[in-house]
């Protein structure tokens, strides 16, 4: 009996191994979208059987995350939400160095612009309808039906900026 006891404890422990997506070549677009538009990290759970800690799936994030910026770079939108986070910083430092109370104000005016701008490039309305339309634009072009679920990010912006090259290519002829 104990020896039977000692094998289950082994394969037990090896069945509660999370099994998580690894990189962007795994991920589906649409879990990708999801989790920006929703928060929710546990779409990055391949098979959900059972608790995985909130710890673990905002480290995976963080990794899917840095591989999307070395793989494709960063939009415009977040270099200006960057850049605007960077001058909020440094007037925050001319604050404390100088105790000039209109920097205070002027940090008040960067970080409302900052909120707007955020608010601007994260509209829900713009996250639900993007994905569609984007898949839509890469269905004509490929002439043939992409299933999201299926899709890897990592293909999706390869067709992405494909098309974007193509097009730019049409029009300059």
């Amino acid at each position: 009996m104990n020896f039977v006891k000692r094998h289950f404890r082994k394969f037990k422990g090896l069945e509660q191994q999370p099994k998580l997506y690894e990189s962007l070549d795994t991920l589906p677009i649409w879990n990708w979208f999801y989790a920006h538009r929703k928060g929710d990290l546990s779409i990055l759970i391949i098979e959900p059987t059972f608790h995985v800690e909130g710890e673990l799936l905002v480290e995976r994030w963080n990794q899917l995350n840095n591989e999307f910026i070395e793989r494709f770079g960063l939009s415009e939108s977040a270099k200006d939400i960057r850049r605007l986070e960077n001058r909020i910083a440094k007037e925050r430092i001319r604050l404390i160095e100088t105790q000039n109370l209109f920097i205070k104000n002027r940090i008040k005016i960067l970080e409302n612009q900052l909120k707007a701008l955020k608010g601007k490039y994260s509209s829900s309305e713009k996250h639900d309808n993007e994905l569609d339309e984007e898949i839509i634009s890469m269905e004509q072009f490929l002439k043939r039906e992409i299933d999201p679920r299926c899709l890897s990010t990592t293909k999706f912006y390869l067709y992405r900026k494909r098309m974007q090259q193509f097009y730019e290519r049409e029009n300059s002829n």
